[in-house]
């Protein structure tokens, strides 16, 4: 280690906050140096370009009236300003302003770097001395020792960062910079309670960039009725992953692409799990045909990402006004026909399974008779055409099993048709 300079304030960390410290500190005439991971970095905005909005701008203009800068930064480099809800009453009007990214860093950093009594230095503090329960020095991870009065803390996104792309982790700050690592340690070693904190942007990509053919190719392979474990959260509560996809959709129309699923049912994160995998498809990451494979797999690790919920709406819901005398379920593992023209006289339901792989058996007989039961049908009746006559041959009734108070109905075998 080196004795490097002696400061008044050493202010870690180049964003919004830092960039507001260094300024206040410089213009009461301290000496200040405000340290950055990369020079390139400061004032960036890697994930909202705005300034102010709703529950942010009260804190711009408190910032303003002590003399702060990022209200006149933006003043000078703004592209767009709008006041938002004002459809509710004055008290919650909320004055935003999207920026020009580039030029609000360029003017921001111009201005620190024309501060009096302000310096801008390029370095990853790992170390915080103190002295007597007091603030005595920092030291940046190339041994330089900078002796100061006070140090203000200003990592945000960057202290131990981690960056999350569907259920992807990468070590690494906003923009792929290099996250400050070794500080957390030292704050802890002082007392220092550390929390994470957890922000989101929606992924940004050249909508040009998306082969709209290949994603509408691989979607095809998921209409129908499918096992679809493969896209639903490992922490599903589901017992029956099962569902029917009636149509799946992808369209562009000047600058939006949209996926629209129309279905009998949803699993939890099941239609972000489908746009994260058709994206990865529409990218060239994946070939059309994996999406069967995906399927086949039956493995949540199997299928692309997670997509952010922004831009999910839940278009209509539809219920069926009368039963329908027919209800079919086809893919290449099984194929079934259950007639429910009696269930509303007679409570009686007839099930034909042409096909089925026998280890999907079980599965299809208890998915299809509880549909027939939530319907009305007191009793089914099973018969199937792709093995001997008689396998599953009779009537069946739904049954709780008997050592389990709450869960799946299993279906009961109760004799050959009379």
């Amino acid at each position: 280690m080196y004795h490097a300079e002696t400061i008044d304030v050493a202010v870690i960390g180049g964003g919004h906050a830092g960039c507001e410290a260094a300024l206040a500190a410089a213009r009461l005439g301290m000496r200040t140096v405000l340290f950055a991971i990369s020079l390139d970095s400061i004032a960036m905005m890697p994930c909202n370009p705005s300034i102010g909005g709703s529950s942010k701008g009260h804190l711009v203009r408190e910032v303003d009236a002590l003399g702060g800068e990022m209200g006149k930064v933006i003043d000078k480099t703004y592209i767009q300003t709008k006041m938002l809800n004002t459809g509710k009453g004055p008290a919650v009007y909320s004055l935003r302003a999207q920026a020009d990214k580039q030029a609000y860093q360029s003017e921001m950093k111009h201005r620190l770097e024309n501060t009096p009594n302000l310096k801008i230095k390029q370095a990853e503090i790992v170390d915080i001395r103190m002295e007597n329960g007091r603030v005595s020095g920092v030291v940046t991870a190339a041994g330089a020792v900078y002796d100061c009065k006070a140090a203000v803390l200003c990592m945000g996104t960057y202290m131990k960062a981690r960056c999350l792309t569907g259920e992807h982790i990468t070590e690494s700050g906003p923009n792929n910079l290099m996250p400050a690592t070794k500080l957390s340690a030292r704050l802890r070693e002082m007392g220092i309670d550390l929390f994470r904190f957890k922000t989101g942007t929606p992924a940004r990509m050249n909508k040009n960039s998306l082969d709209l053919e290949k994603m509408q190719k691989a979607a095809s392979y998921l209409i129908g009725e499918h096992d679809f474990k493969s896209f639903c959260t490992v922490r599903t509560q589901a017992e029956e992953t099962v569902r029917t996809i009636y149509s799946l959709t992808v369209t562009k129309a000047d600058d939006l692409i949209t996926i629209r699923i129309s279905g009998s049912g949803f699993l939890y994160n099941m239609v972000r799990i489908i746009a994260g995998t058709l994206v990865k498809i529409g990218m060239g990451v994946y070939p059309p045909e994996k999406m069967e494979e995906i399927l086949e797999e039956k493995n949540r690790a199997a299928a692309g990402p997670t997509i952010p919920a922004r831009g999910l709406t839940l278009v209509s819901l539809e219920y069926e006004k009368e039963l329908a005398p027919y209800l079919e379920g086809e893919n290449k593992h099984w194929h079934y026909v259950l007639d429910q023209r009696n269930v509303p006289e007679k409570g009686l339901a007839y099930l034909t399974i042409e096909r089925c792989e026998p280890e999907e058996l079980d599965g299809v007989l208890r998915r299809v008779i509880h549909q027939a039961y939530r319907n009305g049908a007191k009793q089914v009746f099973v018969r199937d055409t792709f093995g001997e006559e008689g396998s599953i041959y009779g009537y069946y009734r739904l049954r709780r099993q008997p050592e389990v108070e709450e869960g799946w109905l299993e279906a009961i075998y109760e004799g050959e048709h009379q």
